[in-house]
C-alpha cells in the first residue's frame, strides 16, 4: 500500500465547478497493489473520478473515501500554555496598576495638605515661599511620573487582552473544527515491475467563473477585452498549473415532460359574516384556494432582478493561447502557469480581445431635454455570456453596465453618456387662447413649437429625437394637427419619433402646430 499526493497538472474551470487533472510518475512492482491518493478536496464529485495510466497495468478498482482529521493536539496544548501565560501577565499588570493608583492618591493628598497647612507650618519652622515651591514641584513631578507609568500599563493591558482574545479564538477553532478531505484508493494489477504515468481526473464544486468585459470605444470600432473572474473555494490551492476556462457546467441536462396548460376563470371570493351562514353551510369543508391568475403570475415573474455588484478587477494575465467555440460552447486555454489560491477573493484572468463595429447614435426627448450619446455595437461570431462591462471612451472610464447574453451577429448598445455634440433648442413660438364666442361653446388653445438641432462636430450625426403632442382620452377633447414637418418616422398616440442624419455644421428644424379643443368651463388635466 502506497500513499502519495499527485500534483495538479491542469484545471478546467467551469461555470459551476472545475475539472481537476493530477499527474505523477509512479513506480509499481509486479502483482496487485493499492495506491492511495490523498489530500483531495472535500467537494470532489465521487461519480466523476477517472484514472488513466500507461504500460502493462490493469485497473482493478477505484474507491473514494471522505476522511475527517481533527486539529493537531500538540498545537492545542501550546495555545493553552500561551493563554495561561498571557492571563498571568494581565493579572500582574492589574496589580501594578492598582498600586500606582494608590500611590497617585497618596501623593495628591500630600500636596493638598502642604498647600492648605503651609502658612501655619512655615511660620513655625521659618519656611519661605521658595521652600513651598520646592515641596510642591517635587511632589508634582512624582505625580506626573506615576501617571505616565499608569498610562503605559493601561495600554499594555489593552494589548494583552487583544492577544488573549485572539488566542482563545484559535483555541475554539482547534477544539471544534475539523478538516475533511478525500482519499482515493486505486487498486492496480501490474504484469511486471515498471514506472507508469498515473493520471487522475475528477470534478469539484465550490469553484466557478464569471465573465467581465472591458470595452474601449473609439471612432468606428470598439475593442472588447474578455476576462474571467475565477472563484476557488475548494480549500485546495491551485499552484503553478495550466488553466482552461470553459462555458460548460457540471449540471446534468434533461428534457422535461410537458404537462397540459390548464386555464381557469378567476372567481372572486367575498368575505361573509359567520352569523349569516346556515348551519349546513358552516359544516361544509373549506374551498381550496383558487390558482393565481396568469396576469398576477406574469407580474411576479417579471420583477426586475437586484443590481449586480460592481466588479473589481485584479491583476491581469497573459492572453489565452487558444480559444474554441462550438455552437455556443467556448474554451479558453490560457498560456503559462497560474496560481489560484483557495479563498473568498477571486482571481481575474485575461482571456482574449477582439474588435467589432460601432455606430454612434444620439438620443434626445422633450421629456428631459438631455442629449444622450449611445454606441451600438455589432457582434461578429462571438458568444458573450452575461456579465459586468466597464466602458471607456478614448481611454477614459465612463460607466459600468451589465451585458445580457449576446449571440453572434447581435447588436447591443453600451456607453450611454450625456453629450454636447449637438445643440438642441425647443421653443414655444405660440400659445394662443381663442376669444370667447368664436369657438361655439368650446375652449380652444393654439400651439406652435419649434425644435432646432445644430451639429457642432466634424462628422455626420445620427439622432433619434422624441417629441409628443397631447393625445385625448376623453371624446369631448379634440386635438387637431395643423403641421408636423418633417414627417416623423413613427407616430403612436401622440408620441412622435424622428431619425435624422445631420451633416457637420448643418442645422435642422422641426415644426409642430396643433389646436386643443375642450368644453367651456372644464379644466384640462394635466395643464398645458
Amino acid at each position: 500500500m502506497k500513499k502519495l499526493t499527485l500534483p495538479i497538472k491542469e484545471v478546467t474551470i467551469l461555470t459551476d465547478g472545475a475539472l481537476i487533472t493530477r499527474q505523477k510518475k509512479v513506480k509499481l512492482v509486479k502483482g496487485e497493489q493499492t495506491i492511495i491518493v490523498t489530500e483531495l478536496s472535500e467537494y470532489l464529485d465521487e461519480d466523476s473520478i477517472k484514472v488513466r495510466g500507461t504500460g502493462k497495468v490493469k485497473l482493478v478498482d477505484i474507491s473514494p473515501i471522505l476522511q475527517h482529521v481533527y486539529r493537531d493536539e500538540e498545537n492545542l496544548i501550546e495555545i493553552e500554555k500561551e493563554i495561561l501565560k498571557t492571563e498571568k501577565e494581565i493579572e500582574q499588570k492589574n496589580l501594578s496598576l492598582e498600586s500606582l493608583k494608590v500611590s497617585i492618591t497618596a501623593l495628591t493628598t500630600t500636596i493638598k495638605s502642604i498647600a492648605e497647612g503651609f502658612g501655619r507650618y512655615g511660620m513655625i519652622k521659618n519656611k519661605t515661599v521658595d521652600d513651598f515651591k520646592e515641596y510642591y514641584s517635587f511632589y508634582q513631578s512624582q505625580i506626573e511620573a506615576e501617571n505616565a507609568k499608569k498610562i503605559q500599563i493601561e495600554h499594555e493591558i489593552i494589548e494583552l487582552n487583544k492577544l488573549l482574545n485572539s488566542l482563545k479564538e484559535k483555541k475554539n477553532q482547534m477544539q471544534y473544527l475539523e478538516n475533511e478531505f478525500y482519499e482515493i484508493n486505486i487498486i492496480l494489477d501490474s504484469k511486471e515491475d515498471c514506472e507508469i504515468e498515473l493520471e487522475l481526473s475528477y470534478t469539484v464544486s465550490k469553484a466557478s467563473w464569471e465573465p467581465v468585459y472591458m470595452i474601449e470605444l473609439t471612432k468606428g470600432e470598439a475593442l472588447i477585452q474578455r476576462l474571467a473572474k475565477v472563484y476557488n473555494r475548494t480549500r485546495i490551492d491551485w499552484k503553478k498549473t495550466k488553466v482552461t476556462i470553459s462555458t460548460a457546467n457540471r449540471r446534468p441536462i434533461s428534457i422535461e415532460e410537458v404537462d397540459p396548460l390548464y386555464l381557469y376563470l378567476y372567481e372572486h371570493v367575498y368575505p361573509v359574516s359567520a352569523k349569516k351562514l346556515s348551519r349546513k353551510e358552516l359544516v361544509k369543508p373549506k374551498r381550496a384556494m383558487k390558482p393565481m391568475s396568469m396576469a398576477a403570475v406574469e407580474k411576479e415573474l417579471m420583477q426586475p432582478p437586484s443590481p449586480a455588484p460592481e466588479a473589481k478587477l485584479d491583476d491581469l494575465y497573459v492572453e489565452s493561447e487558444k480559444s474554441t467555440s462550438v455552437v455556443g460552447h467556448q474554451r479558453f486555454e490560457l498560456g503559462g502557469k497560474h496560481d489560484i489560491p483557495s479563498g473568498k477573493i477571486p482571481k481575474t484572468l485575461y482571456l482574449d480581445s477582439f474588435k467589432v463595429e460601432v455606430e454612434k447614435q444620439y438620443y434626445w426627448s422633450s421629456l428631459d431635454e438631455k442629449l444622450i450619446l449611445t454606441h451600438k455595437l455589432k457582434n461578429k461570431d462571438q458568444f458573450l455570456l452575461e456579465g459586468n462591462a466597464k466602458i471607456f471612451i478614448d481611454g477614459e472610464f465612463i460607466s459600468q453596465s451589465l451585458l445580457d447574453l449576446i449571440h453572434p451577429r447581435d447588436k447591443f448598445t453600451v456607453g450611454l453618456v450625456e453629450s454636447y455634440d449637438l445643440k438642441i433648442e425647443r421653443k414655444l413660438l405660440k400659445r394662443e387662447v381663442a376669444k370667447a364666442g368664436i369657438t361655439k361653446g368650446k375652449e380652444q388653445i393654439d400651439f406652435h413649437y419649434q425644435i432646432k438641432i445644430k451639429n457642432q462636430i466634424d462628422e455626420k450625426a445620427k439622432l433619434k429625437l422624441i417629441e409628443r403632442i397631447p393625445y385625448p382620452q376623453n371624446p369631448n377633447i379634440e386635438v387637431v394637427t395643423k403641421e408636423i414637418s418633417p414627417e416623423p418616422k413613427k407616430q403612436n398616440q401622440g408620441v412622435l419619433e424622428w431619425k435624422l442624419n445631420i451633416e457637420p455644421g448643418k442645422e435642422e428644424k422641426i415644426n409642430i402646430s396643433y389646436i386643443v379643443k375642450y368644453p367651456k368651463g372644464e379644466v384640462l388635466e394635466p395643464k398645458i
